[in-house]
C-alpha cells in the first residue's frame, strides 16, 4: 500500500525525497542508498515525534552506529535509548517480515552499548517503522517480524506498540536501579 499523498510531510519535514523516488521508479532506474537512508530517517523521527512519547534527536552521520537518541517523555524520570534505522522499498516477505540488513559487526556495537539500543527498520512505501532489539544476543539483523510496528496512519493502532516500547526500556533502566547508583556516585571530578 503506498504512502497516502497527505502522509508526504510532516511538520515542513519531507518525509520521502518522493520526487526522486517516484522518478526513479517509473524509469526504473536504481534509488541511491543515500536517498532511501534519508527517507528512512525522516519517515522514522516523525513516526516517533508524532505519537507524542518520545523526544528524538537526530545524532547525524559523525555517529555511525546509531541514528538518533531518544527518551521517554516522563515528567519525573529520563528514561533513554538509541535507534539504528534502517530503511528499504523492497517488498515484505510473505510472512509481514521486513528485509533490513545489519550486518555483525555493526549489531555487536549495537548490542554492546550500555543504554538500550533498537533497530528501526523503515518501510519507505508504506512509512512504517518496525522496532525490534538489539539487547538479545544475535549476531545480525535480516528481517524485522511484525511484532512491533508503528504509523503515522492510525495513532490509535500504535498505542499499543509505544507502551510495549516504554515499558521495555523503563524495565531495563529499573532494574539496574540506575537513579539510586547516580545519587550515591561520588564523581572523580569533585573535589
Amino acid at each position: 500500500m503506498p504512502v497516502k499523498s497527505g502522509l508526504r510531510s510532516y511538520g515542513g519535514l519531507p518525509l520521502i525525497m518522493s520526487d526522486y523516488i517516484d522518478l526513479c521508479k517509473r524509469h526504473n532506474l536504481p534509488i541511491s542508498k543515500n536517498g532511501i537512508g534519508a527517507s528512512g530517517e525522516n519517515i522514522a523521527k516523525a513516526i516517533l515525534e508524532y505519537l507524542q512519547a518520545f523526544r528524538v534527536v537526530f545524532l547525524g552521520e559523525k555517529f555511525p552506529v546509531v541514528d538518533f537518541y531518544v527518551e521517554i517523555n516522563d515528567a519525573e524520570n529520563s528514561y533513554p535509548f538509541m535507534v539504528q534505522v534502517k530503511a528499504t522499498t523492497s517488498e515484505l516477505t510473505k510472512r509481514k517480515h521486513l528485509h533490513v540488513t545489519v550486518p555483525k559487526d555493526k549489531y555487536l556495537q549495537l548490542h554492546k552499548k550500555p543504554i538500550p539500543t533498537f533497530v528501526g527498520g523503515v518501510h519507505i512505501d508504506t512509512a512504517t517503522l518496525y522496532i525490534t532489539p538489539t539487547m538479545t544476543g544475535k549476531e545480525k539483523i535480516s528481517t524485522i517480524a511484525p511484532d512491533c510496528v508503528l504509523s503515522l496512519d492510525d495513532k490509535e493502532a500504535n498505542l499499543d506498540n509505544v507502551l510495549r516500547i516504554k515499558n521495555d526500556v523503563m524495565a531495563y533502566w529499573d532494574s539496574l536501579d540506575a537513579k539510586n547508583k547516580k545519587a550515591a556516585y561520588k564523581s572523580l571530578l569533585t573535589v
